[in-house]
Protein backbone atom coordinates (compact mmCIF):
# COMPACT_ATOMS: atom_id res chain seq x y z
CA UNK A 1 0.00 0.00 0.00
CA UNK A 2 1.53 3.75 -0.55
CA UNK A 3 3.22 5.46 1.75
CA UNK A 4 1.37 8.43 3.81
CA UNK A 5 2.29 12.07 3.55
CA UNK A 6 3.26 13.57 7.13
CA UNK A 7 3.20 17.41 7.07
CA UNK A 8 4.92 19.14 10.27
CA UNK A 9 5.45 22.55 11.77
CA UNK A 10 7.39 23.35 14.76
CA UNK A 11 6.51 26.54 15.95
CA UNK A 12 5.67 28.44 19.38
CA UNK A 13 3.02 27.47 21.58
CA UNK A 14 1.33 30.44 20.69
CA UNK A 15 0.29 29.32 17.68
CA UNK A 16 -0.07 25.51 17.69
CA UNK A 17 -3.64 25.95 18.11
CA UNK A 18 -4.33 27.76 14.45
CA UNK A 19 -1.65 25.02 13.10
CA UNK A 20 -3.99 22.22 14.61
CA UNK A 21 -6.90 23.58 13.42
CA UNK A 22 -5.84 24.00 10.07
CA UNK A 23 -4.36 20.38 9.40
CA UNK A 24 -7.31 19.45 10.60
CA UNK A 25 -9.38 21.43 8.43
CA UNK A 26 -7.15 20.08 5.28
CA UNK A 27 -8.22 17.31 5.94
CA UNK A 28 -5.58 15.40 7.73
CA UNK A 29 -6.42 11.88 9.02
CA UNK A 30 -4.58 11.99 12.50
CA UNK A 31 -3.11 15.52 14.01
CA UNK A 32 -0.90 14.84 16.69
CA UNK A 33 1.03 17.52 19.19
CA UNK A 34 4.19 16.33 20.69
CA UNK A 35 7.39 18.79 22.10
CA UNK A 36 10.24 19.91 19.96
CA UNK A 37 12.40 20.21 22.50
CA UNK A 38 14.87 17.18 23.08
CA UNK A 39 14.66 18.24 27.25
CA UNK A 40 10.75 18.47 26.96
CA UNK A 41 11.56 22.20 28.33
CA UNK A 42 8.14 23.16 30.00
CA UNK A 43 6.92 26.47 31.06
CA UNK A 44 5.27 25.29 34.19
CA UNK A 45 3.83 28.78 34.36
CA UNK A 46 1.13 27.80 31.91
CA UNK A 47 -1.52 25.61 33.66
CA UNK A 48 -2.50 22.43 31.65
CA UNK A 49 -1.61 20.39 28.74
CA UNK A 50 0.53 20.89 26.54
CA UNK A 51 3.23 23.14 27.91
CA UNK A 52 5.83 23.04 25.88
CA UNK A 53 7.43 26.27 24.84
CA UNK A 54 7.86 24.71 21.29
CA UNK A 55 5.61 22.35 19.91
CA UNK A 56 5.68 20.09 17.04
CA UNK A 57 2.08 19.51 15.34
CA UNK A 58 2.02 16.59 12.52
CA UNK A 59 -0.54 16.37 10.00
CA UNK A 60 -0.95 12.55 8.50
CA UNK A 61 -2.64 12.71 5.01
CA UNK A 62 -2.90 10.52 2.05
CA UNK A 63 -0.26 9.44 0.38
CA UNK A 64 -1.17 11.17 -2.96
CA UNK A 65 -1.55 14.70 -1.54
CA UNK A 66 0.41 17.30 -3.01
CA UNK A 67 3.09 18.45 -0.03
CA UNK A 68 3.80 21.54 -1.60
CA UNK A 69 0.10 23.05 -1.43
CA UNK A 70 0.10 21.70 2.26
CA UNK A 71 2.70 23.78 2.77
CA UNK A 72 1.69 26.81 1.57
CA UNK A 73 -1.81 26.25 3.22
CA UNK A 74 0.18 26.45 7.04
CA UNK A 75 2.10 28.97 5.95
CA UNK A 76 -0.43 30.83 5.28
CA UNK A 77 -1.75 31.15 9.13
CA UNK A 78 1.68 29.94 10.51
CA UNK A 79 4.18 33.06 12.64
CA UNK A 80 7.66 33.88 10.61
CA UNK A 81 9.75 31.45 12.58
CA UNK A 82 7.53 28.42 11.79
CA UNK A 83 9.54 25.50 10.22
CA UNK A 84 7.58 23.29 7.97
CA UNK A 85 8.34 19.75 6.62
CA UNK A 86 6.89 17.07 4.54
CA UNK A 87 8.12 13.26 4.91
CA UNK A 88 6.66 10.11 3.70
CA UNK A 89 6.17 7.40 6.18
CA UNK A 90 5.33 3.82 5.77
CA UNK A 91 2.05 3.07 5.32
CA UNK A 92 0.22 1.96 8.82
CA UNK A 93 -3.47 1.46 9.83
CA UNK A 94 -3.53 5.06 11.07
CA UNK A 95 -7.48 5.23 10.36
CA UNK A 96 -8.16 2.82 12.50
CA UNK A 97 -5.68 4.19 15.54
CA UNK A 98 -7.62 7.70 14.88
CA UNK A 99 -10.63 6.01 15.58
CA UNK A 100 -9.91 3.94 18.13
CA UNK A 101 -8.50 7.47 20.10
CA UNK A 102 -11.32 9.36 19.59
CA UNK A 103 -14.73 8.28 21.44
CA UNK A 104 -18.00 10.37 22.04
CA UNK A 105 -16.91 14.01 23.94
CA UNK A 106 -19.74 14.90 26.20
CA UNK A 107 -18.89 18.73 26.13
CA UNK A 108 -22.15 19.59 28.51
CA UNK A 109 -25.60 17.91 29.69
CA UNK A 110 -27.24 19.12 26.02
CA UNK A 111 -24.42 18.60 23.51
CA UNK A 112 -22.06 15.81 22.39
CA UNK A 113 -19.61 15.31 19.72
CA UNK A 114 -19.66 12.08 18.05
CA UNK A 115 -17.50 10.72 15.40
CA UNK A 116 -18.93 9.31 12.53
CA UNK A 117 -17.76 5.91 12.79
CA UNK A 118 -19.67 5.69 16.64
CA UNK A 119 -23.06 4.20 16.60
CA UNK A 120 -24.18 7.05 18.83
CA UNK A 121 -26.55 6.54 22.10
CA UNK A 122 -29.91 7.45 23.14
CA UNK A 123 -28.94 11.24 24.38
CA UNK A 124 -31.14 13.90 25.42
CA UNK A 125 -29.35 16.76 23.57
CA UNK A 126 -27.85 17.39 20.52
CA UNK A 127 -24.81 15.55 18.82
CA UNK A 128 -22.63 17.24 16.38
CA UNK A 129 -21.37 14.26 14.14
CA UNK A 130 -17.85 14.84 13.09
CA UNK A 131 -14.57 13.21 11.33
CA UNK A 132 -11.85 14.29 13.63
CA UNK A 133 -8.09 14.27 13.81
CA UNK A 134 -7.11 13.36 17.13
CA UNK A 135 -5.79 16.96 18.71
CA UNK A 136 -7.60 20.46 18.15
CA UNK A 137 -10.87 21.55 15.90
CA UNK A 138 -13.22 18.67 17.26
CA UNK A 139 -13.96 20.68 20.65
CA UNK A 140 -11.11 18.91 23.03
CA UNK A 141 -9.51 21.85 23.03
CA UNK A 142 -10.34 24.71 25.80
CA UNK A 143 -10.80 27.29 23.71
CA UNK A 144 -13.33 25.13 21.17
CA UNK A 145 -15.15 24.26 24.31
CA UNK A 146 -15.34 27.07 25.84
CA UNK A 147 -17.65 28.49 23.06
CA UNK A 148 -19.23 25.09 22.52
CA UNK A 149 -20.42 25.49 26.40
CA UNK A 150 -21.68 28.68 26.03
CA UNK A 151 -23.48 28.42 22.53
CA UNK A 152 -25.38 25.47 24.12
CA UNK A 153 -26.86 27.77 27.01
CA UNK A 154 -27.98 30.74 24.51
CA UNK A 155 -31.47 31.41 23.46
CA UNK A 156 -30.39 31.19 19.79
CA UNK A 157 -33.61 30.60 18.06
CA UNK A 158 -34.21 32.72 15.12
CA UNK A 159 -31.09 34.44 15.30
CA UNK A 160 -28.19 35.05 12.85
CA UNK A 161 -24.97 33.69 14.52
CA UNK A 162 -21.73 35.07 12.87
CA UNK A 163 -18.79 32.40 13.00
CA UNK A 164 -15.39 34.55 11.68
CA UNK A 165 -12.37 31.74 11.21
CA UNK A 166 -14.93 29.13 10.91
CA UNK A 167 -12.47 26.30 10.41
CA UNK A 168 -13.99 23.25 10.43
CA UNK A 169 -17.43 24.74 11.15
CA UNK A 170 -18.16 22.86 14.64
CA UNK A 171 -19.40 26.36 16.11
CA UNK A 172 -21.57 27.67 13.28
CA UNK A 173 -22.99 24.00 13.05
CA UNK A 174 -23.74 23.82 16.92
CA UNK A 175 -25.57 26.80 16.66
CA UNK A 176 -27.54 25.90 13.62
CA UNK A 177 -28.31 22.32 15.84
CA UNK A 178 -29.17 24.69 18.91
CA UNK A 179 -31.81 26.92 16.90
CA UNK A 180 -29.91 29.63 14.54
CA UNK A 181 -31.98 30.15 11.80
CA UNK A 182 -29.23 30.79 9.85
CA UNK A 183 -25.53 31.27 10.50
CA UNK A 184 -22.63 32.61 7.95
CA UNK A 185 -19.23 30.83 8.25
CA UNK A 186 -16.16 33.07 6.78
CA UNK A 187 -12.57 32.21 6.73
CA UNK A 188 -9.44 32.69 4.74
CA UNK A 189 -9.26 29.78 3.41
CA UNK A 190 -11.08 28.06 0.99
CA UNK A 191 -10.78 24.70 2.43
CA UNK A 192 -12.00 25.53 5.96
CA UNK A 193 -15.01 26.94 3.73
CA UNK A 194 -15.81 23.71 1.79
CA UNK A 195 -14.92 22.02 5.27
CA UNK A 196 -17.46 23.80 6.97
CA UNK A 197 -20.10 23.19 4.03
CA UNK A 198 -19.40 19.52 4.71
CA UNK A 199 -19.85 19.67 8.34
CA UNK A 200 -22.70 21.06 8.15
CA UNK A 201 -24.51 18.82 5.65
CA UNK A 202 -23.11 15.98 7.57
CA UNK A 203 -25.61 17.16 9.84
CA UNK A 204 -28.56 18.20 8.10
CA UNK A 205 -28.06 22.12 8.55
CA UNK A 206 -26.27 22.85 5.64
CA UNK A 207 -29.46 25.03 4.35
CA UNK A 208 -29.30 27.47 6.69
CA UNK A 209 -25.19 27.53 6.27
CA UNK A 210 -23.50 30.22 4.16
CA UNK A 211 -19.87 30.42 3.99
CA UNK A 212 -17.56 33.13 2.54
CA UNK A 213 -13.77 34.65 2.69
CA UNK A 214 -13.31 38.00 4.60
CA UNK A 215 -13.49 40.08 1.74
CA UNK A 216 -17.04 38.72 0.43
CA UNK A 217 -18.77 39.51 3.87
CA UNK A 218 -21.79 42.13 2.59
CA UNK A 219 -20.96 45.21 4.59
CA UNK A 220 -24.42 45.09 6.19
CA UNK A 221 -25.01 41.87 7.69
CA UNK A 222 -26.27 42.30 11.54
CA UNK A 223 -25.48 39.01 13.55
CA UNK A 224 -27.64 38.83 17.68
CA UNK A 225 -24.63 36.59 18.07
CA UNK A 226 -20.92 36.21 16.95
CA UNK A 227 -18.34 33.52 17.81
CA UNK A 228 -14.56 33.98 16.66
CA UNK A 229 -11.70 31.57 18.27
CA UNK A 230 -8.62 32.87 16.50
CA UNK A 231 -5.04 34.52 18.48
CA UNK A 232 -5.10 37.13 20.58
CA UNK A 233 -3.73 39.14 18.03
CA UNK A 234 -6.03 38.94 15.32
CA UNK A 235 -8.51 39.41 17.59
CA UNK A 236 -7.68 42.24 18.51
CA UNK A 237 -7.20 43.84 14.81
CA UNK A 238 -10.65 42.64 14.24
CA UNK A 239 -12.47 44.23 16.82
CA UNK A 240 -13.69 46.66 14.59
CA UNK A 241 -15.39 44.41 11.84
CA UNK A 242 -16.67 41.78 14.32
CA UNK A 243 -18.31 44.94 16.27
CA UNK A 244 -20.04 46.33 12.78
CA UNK A 245 -21.65 43.28 12.26
CA UNK A 246 -23.26 43.11 15.87
CA UNK A 247 -26.71 43.91 16.16
CA UNK A 248 -27.23 46.13 19.25
CA UNK A 249 -28.43 44.40 21.44
CA UNK A 250 -26.22 41.35 20.44
CA UNK A 251 -23.41 39.05 22.04
CA UNK A 252 -19.87 38.42 21.04
CA UNK A 253 -18.22 35.25 21.79
CA UNK A 254 -14.13 35.28 21.25
CA UNK A 255 -11.79 32.96 22.47
CA UNK A 256 -8.40 31.46 22.14
CA UNK A 257 -6.67 34.01 24.58
CA UNK A 258 -4.49 33.50 27.15
CA UNK A 259 -4.65 34.84 30.52
CA UNK A 260 -2.15 37.66 29.73
CA UNK A 261 -3.78 39.06 26.93
CA UNK A 262 -7.28 39.18 27.83
CA UNK A 263 -6.83 43.36 28.82
CA UNK A 264 -5.46 43.85 25.40
CA UNK A 265 -8.18 42.24 23.15
CA UNK A 266 -10.94 43.98 25.60
CA UNK A 267 -8.92 47.01 25.40
CA UNK A 268 -9.44 46.71 21.47
CA UNK A 269 -12.63 46.65 21.86
CA UNK A 270 -13.38 49.20 24.00
CA UNK A 271 -16.53 51.05 25.46
CA UNK A 272 -20.45 49.92 24.64
CA UNK A 273 -20.23 46.61 25.94
CA UNK A 274 -20.30 44.85 29.43
CA UNK A 275 -17.38 42.28 29.35
CA UNK A 276 -17.34 38.76 31.08
CA UNK A 277 -14.66 36.21 30.95
CA UNK A 278 -14.33 32.02 31.79
CA UNK A 279 -11.04 30.13 31.32
CA UNK A 280 -10.07 26.90 31.25
CA UNK A 281 -6.32 25.75 31.44
CA UNK A 282 -5.08 28.88 31.38
CA UNK A 283 -7.32 29.74 27.99
CA UNK A 284 -10.15 32.82 28.09
CA UNK A 285 -13.11 33.28 26.36
CA UNK A 286 -14.25 36.77 26.57
CA UNK A 287 -18.21 37.22 26.00
CA UNK A 288 -18.71 41.01 24.98
CA UNK A 289 -22.48 42.40 25.45
CA UNK A 290 -23.78 44.98 23.44
CA UNK A 291 -24.88 48.06 26.00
Amino acid sequence: MPDWLKITAVTERESATRISEALDTLGALAVTVESAEDDLDCDESIPGPPKWRRQAISGLFDGDTDSASMIAAVRQIASRDTHITATRVPNRDWVLNSQQAFQPLQISENLRICPVWHKPQTFDGQTILIRPGLAFGTGKHPSTALCLERLATLDLTDTTVLDWGCGSGILAVTALKFGASKALGVDIDYRALAASSKLAAQNLVDDRLAVCRPEEVPYDVCCQVIVANLLARTLTDLAPTLGGHLTNDGKLLVSGILEDQVFDVISAFGSGYAFDTVSRDGWVMIIASRQ
